[in-house]
């Protein structure tokens, strides 16, 4: 059940994402929010919308029937719980092929700094310093970034990051809406912000209650991560903010999976003997 569908009544008493704003905007986390309107789309992608039966999800200003909690984004959660150390190799199936991608892969994509990468030059301790980071200089001396060293803002931002593009071993490979959205967005050359679609969903699964935000903290507790990390809220980029996920950087991303899918993994023990539950 990767979907959760509400009937009219139950979206109605959803608490909708203006009464989300309203009590973040006490705390300046928030302050604009606007849907985008998605059109038009190729044929093929249209094709591919009405035969699944997603035109309602198209238009986001359109409150309509359903309310929706992407499975990508419940796995996120799922799989931060299980992961393991920062600095641990990601066993997973990425369109039907499984795949070994470590994180330092990811970092050189989004050139992020990551545990286990050389400091060789002036420039890498610069690119460190960049980030903020308070290490004391013996410590560089070691040659190479250890896991300590990164700030915790930006440790959670890999794990969040690698846990929606790139789904567990022995997890889901099926296309879901979230995913289709990142993608006509990329095809189309719009800015995606990845943790914007993140809270928005959040936000519309939240139970309903006066005081619901306090049962649901999940949404204010990345606001808040997303305040230290510098993300603005907005759906629409600003070519200013770094934090923003580029376009070309989820094709590269992309073609970097592609890339390592037709490479060969032995699996190892671990991975063969892997009891983690599937949260279908």
């Amino acid at each position: 059940m990767g979907i959760l569908s509400l009937s009219n009544d139950d979206c109605r008493s959803t608490p909708s994402l203006g009464d989300y704003l309203s009590f973040t905007s006490k705390t300046s986390i928030v302050a604009e929010y606007e849907f985008i309107h998605l059109s038009p789309f190729p044929a093929e992608v249209k094709k591919l919308i009405k035969n699944l039966g997603w035109e309602k999800f198209i238009d986001l200003r359109s409150r309509g029937s359903t309310s929706y909690c992407p499975h990508v984004v419940r796995k996120f959660y799922h799989n931060l719980e299980l992961s393991g150390p920062c600095d641990s190799h990601l066993v997973s199936i990425f369109l039907g092929y499984r795949v070994c991608f470590q994180p330092h892969q990811f970092a050189e994509i989004l050139d992020l700094p990551a545990a286990g990468h050389p400091i060789d030059s002036r420039s890498d301790l610069g690119r460190l310093y960049d980030f903020e980071f308070e290490v004391e200089l013996e410590k560089l001396t070691k040659g190479r970034i250890q896991a300590s060293f990164l700030p915790d803002p930006l440790r959670f931002l890999h794990w969040m990051i690698v846990n929606c593009f790139m789904p567990r071993y022995r997890g889901h490979s099926i296309i879901r809406k979230l995913d289709l959205f990142i993608l006509v967005q990329a095809q189309r050359g719009v800015p995606v912000n990845l943790a914007s679609l993140m809270c928005l969903n959040m936000v519309e699964a939240a139970p309903r209650g006066e005081n619901w935000y306090t049962a649901f903290p999940y949404a204010t507790f990345l606001t808040t991560f997303l305040e230290r990390v510098g993300m603005d809220m907005g759906v629409y980029a600003k070519e200013d903010q770094c934090a923003y996920l580029p376009v070309y950087r989820i094709v590269e991303l992309t073609n970097t999976f592609i890339d390592l899918r037709h490479t060969e993994h032995e699996e190892t023990p671990e991975a063969s003997s892997s009891k983690r539950p599937r949260l279908t």
